[in-house]
């Protein structure tokens, strides 16, 4: 008896999907039936109510209506090229999750300890005034920096070198009052905004490398005048500094100090004062 039960209710259940979706009214509201449920779903695709027989189950109030799957299969896009510009939409997202201002962090351990744990954290490196070493990560991905906020401590040199840092993260790096060293080379994301953004630290900044920076331009590079303290600039494999003789002609013109490096690829370039003379060294040198 008990097996002839059995049977039945697995006969019923192997069965009840195959009478599912039996029939289609109109194209505003949509029922499908089946021998034990009866769902009825409204062309709003909010709610819908389930019934056995004469009982209404409450507990599933809201359901994504049928054609909404129907519409979304007719414009997705499998291939691989929409695959990859989905996963770098997605790593840009959790790149900026990442890289957001924190307050407590700022107010815990002052502008100069935040700005450190920010870049060690992400692979760079710090140095602090009057000391001669660089604070990185270690073999373990550990690193030494103070918890709380110490008040001799000051930041002197950040090297960002193939660092993944992003615009809206530079603001993690503002109020370093001795900030005299910074390196972006072989950052992917550095472009013209970055080297305006760099012009805050117009009183300090002795020392900027930003080689291999794909996406900086001439207008970049112009950018830089006001860096008026600037000693030694690096703009070596930019490939989209295309009038690099003539931008960097009128930048020493502004900054007769800065010695530049990487104009036509070459190691090293101080251009002298006199305008005729800075033609001839270019000339020289290629």
């Amino acid at each position: 008896m008990f097996f002839i039960v059995g049977m039945a209710v697995i006969h019923r259940l192997a069965l009840s999907p195959f009478v599912l979706l039996k029939r289609f009214h109109s194209n505003k509201t949509r029922y499908v039936e089946s021998r034990l449920w009866n769902i009825r779903y409204e062309a709003e695709g909010k709610r819908y109510s389930v019934e056995e027989g004469s009982k209404t189950l409450p507990q599933i109030k809201y359901v994504v209506p049928v054609d909404y799957f129907l519409k979304a299969a007719e414009r997705s896009d499998f291939t691989w090229s929409a695959f990859k510009n989905w996963y770098q939409r997605f790593r840009m997202t959790l790149t900026y999750e990442d890289q957001k201002f924190i307050p407590e962090r700022l107010a815990i351990l002052g502008p100069d300890l935040a700005a450190a744990h920010f870049i060690v954290h992400r692979g760079g490196g710090v140095r602090f005034v009057g000391r001669n070493d660089w604070i990185r990560k270690d073999d373990k991905d550990d690193y030494f920096l103070p918890r709380k906020y110490v008040s001799d401590i000051s930041v002197e040199a950040l090297d960002l070198a193939g660092v993944s840092i992003i615009y809206d993260g530079l603001i993690n790096l503002v109020n370093l009052r001795d900030l005299r060293w910074l390196s972006f080379r072989s950052c992917e994301n550095v472009d013209d905004w970055f080297c305006d953004w760099v012009g805050r630290y117009a009183d300090t900044l002795e020392y900027l490398d930003i080689g291999s920076c794909k996406e900086v331009t001439d207008r970049g590079i112009a950018a830089l005048h006001r860096l008026r303290n600037l000693k030694t600039l690096i703009v070596n494999d930019l490939p989209k500094f295309e009038n690099r003789q003539l931008v960097c002609l009128l930048l020493s013109d502004v900054l007769p100090e800065c010695r530049i490096i990487g104009i036509n690829d070459v190691s090293d370039l101080h251009l002298p004062n006199d305008t005729h003379d800075k033609q001839d060294a270019i000339e020289a040198k290629n």
